[in-house]
């Protein structure tokens, strides 16, 4: 890589494959480590008062939107570059209102640079995910699994959608004790 670097005289643009980023975060932003205030609500769109954004390993945490808005998963750390990865295990499809398998996400170190200087997924949009209370969490797998059950009971017979004005078909031919053998050559 460094010899095409070379070759295409961009030695001074571009970082060394050992270079790492490291955020600049908003000035006192930094609580703690893995501790930040960022510039959003509970809810995580923007706002004068800054909350705390906890990514400490264990920590719970709500996506805010996509596919899988409402889901509450576990931060389980961070790797080597500081990317933080955060586990889902009772995320619930609403199309189907069943329980997905298990998936990872990963929140790049670099969010850190924009949250706490109140850059969200869009120009004005909400940050990816905000923390939520132990009992939150369990309160909201609480509620997908009572709708499961709910949507596990027996459905209420299907209405038929022939339109009235089609004419009911002919009976189907009625067989006394055996159908009719086939013909034989």
């Amino acid at each position: 890589m460094e010899l095409l670097v070379q070759e295409l005289g961009i030695a001074g643009e571009v970082s060394s494959m050992d270079a790492r980023y490291e955020p600049d975060l908003a000035d006192g932003a930094w609580v703690d480590d893995d501790i930040f205030l960022v510039p959003f609500d509970s809810d995580g769109n923007p706002c004068a008062d800054r909350m705390t954004w906890d990514l400490r390993e264990g920590k719970r945490v709500r996506l805010t939107g996509g596919p899988y808005e409402g889901d509450v998963g576990t931060i389980m750390g961070k790797n080597h570059n500081g990317d933080y990865r955060i586990r889902f295990a009772d995320s619930i499809n609403p199309m189907f209102n069943a329980r997905r398998r298990p998936f990872s996400l990963w929140l790049g170190n670099w969010w850190l640079e924009q949250a706490t200087k109140g850059f969200g997924i869009v120009a004005g949009g909400k940050i990816p995910f905000v923390n939520v209370e132990e009992s939150q969490a369990l309160e909201r797998v609480d509620v997908s699994l009572a709708s499961n059950k709910a949507a596990s009971a027996p459905a209420p017979p299907a209405l038929s959608k022939k339109p009235r004005n089609v004419p009911t078909p002919p009976p189907l031919p009625k067989w006394h004790s055996n159908p009719p053998a086939a013909s034989q050559q």
